[in-house]
């Protein structure tokens, strides 16, 4: 293995070298702190920052097969989820996730509309019934 990252693999060094940064200030936020709520989010980070080096790896060895249309899915992946987070916070949970949930299925390649309509309002319901009347949440 090479330590030398490709020119096409660019993004996944990126990708790489800034979970390693956030895991590295969760790390040390979770030192400073005398509350456990940075564990998991700290935890998080170092698990993802070993998989994209895992990827990184994959991508350096010669049998990995890079396509442009994976690439722009993935973009489009991360598009969608940035979008989700401003739409939760502007029109609330449920029609941000109306939106975004059928949105991703079709990213991933889904064609049939009735499987991913029925996914995405068992979904909402089910996350309506659980937090808003069960556990007296609300999602917004």
């Amino acid at each position: 293995m090479s330590l030398i990252i490709k020119s096409e693999n660019s993004l996944g060094a990126v990708i790489f070298l800034s979970g390693l940064v956030t895991a590295v200030f969760a790390f040390s936020s979770l030192q400073s702190s005398t509350s456990n709520d940075m564990l998991f989010p700290a935890v998080l980070a170092l698990l993802l920052t070993l998989v994209s080096l895992q990827v990184v790896i994959k991508k350096n060895s010669e049998s990995y097969d890079k396509t442009s249309r994976n690439s722009l899915r993935v973009l489009l992946i991360a598009c969608v989820s940035a979008f989700y987070i401003y739409l939760a916070e502007a029109m609330g949970y449920y029609p941000a996730t109306a939106v975004s949930l059928p949105l991703l299925a079709v990213i991933l390649g889904y064609k049939k509309i009735f499987p991913v309509v029925f996914v995405t309002v068992l979904w909402l319901a089910s996350a309506y019934l659980l937090f808003e009347k069960l556990l007296q949440i609300s999602l917004g």
